[in-house]
Formats: C-alpha cells, sequence, structure tokens
C-alpha cells in the first residue's frame, strides 16, 4: 500500500461512514488495507468474499446472468448496504460498497481485463468501470488498483475526497456506468 492510499484509509476511518463490504475476489486487497489501518472498527461493519458463482447469487439472494457486470456490482452493493443497515440500525451515515473482476489468472482469458464497482447509499448506486489493458499488468498489478479504486470510491462517500482518480496507462480506461 502507498503512503498516500494510507493517509487516505485514516481520513475514512477517521469520518462517520460505515460501510459493509463485498468482492469477488478481485478487490480482496482493498478490504486488507481497511483491517490494516488502525480505527478499521470505526469503518467496517463487515467484508464479505462471496467468491464461488453459488456463494454470489446467495449473497445477493438471486441468479446472475453474467458474474462480471455492472449489474452483479450493483445487486453487491445493494445486498451490502441493506447488510449495513442491519449491523448499523438506522445511521444515516452506511454505504454498501461492492466489486466484482475480471483480472490477469493463470489461464488465458478470452474477455477483457476488467471490474465493476458499485456504491450504494440512501436509495441509489453508483457504478464504475475499470477496463484495463490485456497483457500490460500482472495480476498483482491489477488487483492493486482495482483495489485503490474501491478505496477512492469509499473515500468519495465519506466526503474526504471530490473525484475518483487512477493512475492509468494508455488503453485503460475508467468510466462511471449508467447506475440503476
Amino acid at each position: 500500500m502507498r503512503d498516500p492510499t494510507h493517509a487516505l484509509i485514516e481520513s475514512i476511518h477517521a469520518s462517520p461512514t460505515r460501510a459493509a463490504l463485498a468482492v469477488t475476489g478481485g478487490g480482496s486487497r482493498a478490504l486488507s488495507w481497511l483491517l490494516t489501518v488502525p480505527g478499521a472498527s470505526a469503518t467496517v461493519l463487515e467484508a464479505t468474499v462471496p467468491y464461488a458463482a453459488a456463494a454470489l447469487e446467495a449473497y445477493v439472494g438471486q441468479e446472475v446472468e453474467h458474474h462480471v457486470s455492472e449489474e452483479t456490482a450493483a445487486l453487491m452493493a445493494r445486498a451490502a448496504l441493506k447488510r449495513a443497515r442491519r449491523w448499523a440500525g438506522e445511521d444515516e451515515s452506511v454505504i454498501g460498497l461492492a466489486g466484482t473482476a475480471a483480472l490477469a489468472s493463470n489461464r488465458t482469458k478470452k474477455g477483457e481485463h476488467r471490474a465493476y464497482a458499485a456504491l450504494a447509499e440512501g436509495g441509489s448506486v453508483r457504478t464504475w468501470r475499470l477496463r484495463l489493458d490485456k497483457g500490460r499488468r500482472s495480476r498483482d498489478e491489477e488487483e492493486e488498483l482495482l483495489a485503490e479504486l474501491l478505496i477512492q470510491i469509499l473515500a468519495l462517500s465519506a466526503g474526504v475526497v471530490g473525484e475518483v482518480r487512477l493512475e492509468l496507462q494508455p488503453g485503460d480506461e475508467l468510466c462511471p456506468a449508467p447506475s440503476g
């Protein structure tokens, strides 16, 4: 974890924002980072990794057509928000944050390397799509970038940053996806 990320997480922990988080494997480093920085109990209500297809579907409460999609990320964030409300009561500063990804693996992937992140707060869900230049980074490097994205979104929700900014390479793309 880079020093600026550590400082950002300290600021998140100092904010009133409390979160339930869910990631499908890719993005798990963000959970580790959050829990490594002192003060995590002020922020993290729950962190879940529904990695297997059946676990993911049980988590969101329905079958999903594509496990790495905007729709699935939004379903995960809504489920996380519901769980956050269960653990925090009616605290208005709770959120659900989720990520699902298809990153570099030990086998060749047919499709693009990509991730979707979703933030559920209040009655709305915002999503982001991160497309990575396939073959440019190792799995570790792709995981690092996705973790940065999730931390930045959490910081955005906490009012610590005004926008999400990642260090992207040519061929990468980060954009808000239409949300539901």
